[in-house]
């Protein structure tokens, strides 16, 4: 019976563990999907801006305030893309950050993808050292003498 309930938790850890990969994967696709979406909308706000900046070139005149609105709306949909990208990459497992340009990096990562900077590792754990006795056979012949004369149920 025992092999059965092993078995048991064994099927039912890797069904969690696919459930929960398939989660994320399904995560990863959605916010894959919105980032489609926004870089359709910053081609569109582009080419908006192209037309513009065209067709005020070809009038003589300049409008700062119309142009500055387009360029803070591209900027804006950019941040957006980004925060996507990075959430893509928290989902994927990759949550470490790097301490010189802030990007998220893998957890086993140990140079920054973005900027090349080395990735603080986190410390292992220290190990104690298991005390190990040494005994010149000069000496461990002397103890089991001790024993020996001490314990007469030893000698036989």
């Amino acid at each position: 019976m025992d092999r059965w309930n092993d078995w048991k938790v064994r099927i039912k850890g890797a069904v969690s563990t696919a459930s929960k990969k398939t989660g994320e994967v399904v995560e990863v696709q959605k916010l894959r999907l919105q980032i489609t979406r926004i870089n359709s909308e910053i081609e569109k706000a582009y080419a908006k801006l192209g037309g513009l900046v065209y067709q005020m070139y070809k009038a003589g005149s300049e409008n700062e305030e119309i142009v500055s609105d387009l360029v803070g709306e591209i900027d804006g949909l950019l941040a957006q893309a980004q925060e996507l990208q990075e959430k893509i990459q928290f989902a994927k497992g990759n949550n470490k950050r790097c301490s010189h340009c802030g990007a998220l990096c893998g957890e086993e990562s140990r140079f920054c993808p973005r900027c090349g900077h080395p990735l603080k590792q986190p410390e292992a754990p220290q190990q104690e050292d298991d005390e190990i006795i040494v005994m010149l056979p000069s000496l461990k012949k002397e103890a089991e003498e001790e024993t020996t004369s001490k314990d007469p149920s030893a000698a036989e």
